[in-house]
């Protein structure tokens, strides 16, 4: 096995991970992944020498520490050589051997395996995400090559494990949490639950995990706006909640995106909010089954799947798994994870963190969390692309919490991860480009 295809079995990227109903080999998995990243364009020289100085980066003493066993130069020239070779610095796919790039990039012995599981992190994480913060996937504006390569892109998404549908493990649950989000998505989430439940899967309580977000029209990227409104007009009608009848939307600008928002009459606080959306979608597709609505109602926050599953955490340790709780003695839980692709994976590991950091440090029990969603063969490149990244962040904390590896890094994980990164990059030195005509390629 090469360096690089080890660094990416250790971040979690292997064929025994996968619950999908496609399976790939480690190797149609990684090559995978680095024809991907070629089609975005990010073996280009000016990402490469930027991911060199900035992984090793000391924002306090604005320099670039000697975290490379030989100098930036060295290691930016050494991956070059191979990039070079590959075909990675031009447009025809047909041209670009990713084989011979996962078989031969970081080669050279000044590259540990740390140094590379930490450069593919900051490569994709700080170029794929492509959201700032409370921005909304719906809002990602697409770039030129998610059309050019958008068949090839998908095939191989599809071979990392982000369009195929997943099924459940089991037959038996103890939770079925559905995770929250725009009403195309949730509608798609309940309605899988419920074709689970109709194939005899027994799916325990129903949490509803949603969030205290106000709710417009564009959020729901359906594409016919009018029906849109026209839910959100009769989803306020019956919560009671006064609108403007004469103008009843407004549209305000966030983050420089026009949004449509309702148009609330003068004295009215009360919100249409996602909560509201979820509650009705569920009641609308089950009647009036029994659920429990998990709400993060902070104000403090955008509602993400973290801050949702730290609540429904909280509450299921207070009511199943305390003193007077169904589930105290029950040695081993299962809890479906309801999502849909190709958002499975990474909202399943964030839910397995969230809650074993706060219900593990109370009890021993074996909890097992099963992710289940339909396919993302109608989804875009943009919403897979940003959420691969996403999924990559979430598994490398998953690997480097771990005792043995966290102790021993040498650069931190908030170091590498889209939110935390940093910015300026005015200290960094010009490519050393005068040394490129010089290297040998045999």
């Amino acid at each position: 096995m090469t360096k690089l295809s080890k660094a990416l079995n250790n971040l979690g990227f292997r064929s025994q991970n996968h619950s999908s109903t496609i399976q790939s080999s480690d190797l149609q998995i990684h090559q995978a992944i680095i024809e991907n990243l070629y089609f975005a364009g990010y073996f280009n020289e000016q990402l490469i020498w930027q991911a060199i100085n900035l992984i090793g980066f000391d924002k306090n003493s604005k320099k670039t520490n000697q975290i490379w066993s030989e100098t930036p130069q060295l290691a930016f020239l050494l991956m070059y050589k191979i990039i070079k070779k590959s075909g990675a610095l031009q447009d025809n796919p047909k041209l670009f051997d990713s084989k011979y790039l996962l078989n031969h990039l970081f080669d050279e012995n000044i590259f540990d395996i740390q140094d590379i599981e930490d450069f593919m992190v900051y490569l994709v994480c700080q170029n794929a995400f492509g959201r700032i913060p409370n921005q909304e996937r719906s809002e990602i504006v697409p770039q030129v090559w998610m059309q050019i390569y958008q068949q090839q892109y998908l095939e191989n998404a599809q071979k990392i494990g982000l369009i195929a549908a997943i099924n459940p493990n089991f037959t038996k649950y103890d939770e079925s949490w559905v995770m929250g989000a725009g009403r195309y998505r949730t509608t798609t989430r309940i309605k899988h639950l419920k074709q689970l439940i109709d194939s005899g899967i027994d799916v325990g309580k129903i949490r509803l995990l949603s969030g205290n977000r106000e709710l417009w029209v564009e959020i729901d990227n359906i594409g016919d706006v009018a029906e849109a409104k026209n839910f959100m007009i009769k989803l306020a009608e019956k919560n009671h909640i006064k609108i403007d009848t004469k103008n009843p939307f407004i549209t305000r600008n966030v983050l420089d995106s026009p949004r449509t928002y309702i148009n609330y009459r003068i004295g009215e606080t009360k919100k249409l909010t996602e909560t509201l959306m979820m509650c009705e979608i569920y009641e609308n597709i089950f009647g009036k089954s029994q659920a429990t609505l998990i709400d993060d109602t902070s104000k403090k926050h955008r509602p993400t799947t973290q801050s949702t599953v730290e609540n429904i955490a909280k509450y299921i340790f207070q009511n199943r798994f305390e003193e007077d709780g169904d589930l105290k003695n029950k040695p081993e839980v299962k809890v479906m994870i309801v999502s849909n692709q190709p958002y499975c994976e990474r909202q399943k590991l964030t839910t397995k963190r969230v809650v074993e950091k706060i219900i593990h440090h109370h009890i021993s029990k074996k909890i097992i969390f099963d992710e289940v969603g339909g396919s993302a063969f109608n989804s875009a490149v943009k919403s897979i692309h940003s959420e691969f990244a996403a999924l990559m962040a979430e598994k490398f904390w998953q690997y480097t919490k771990k005792t043995a590896h966290s102790a021993k890094r040498k650069r931190t994980a908030q170091r590498m991860i889209f939110s935390a990164r940093f910015k300026d990059i005015s200290f960094i030195p010009p490519i050393p480009t005068s040394i490129i005509p010089s290297i040998s390629y045999d």
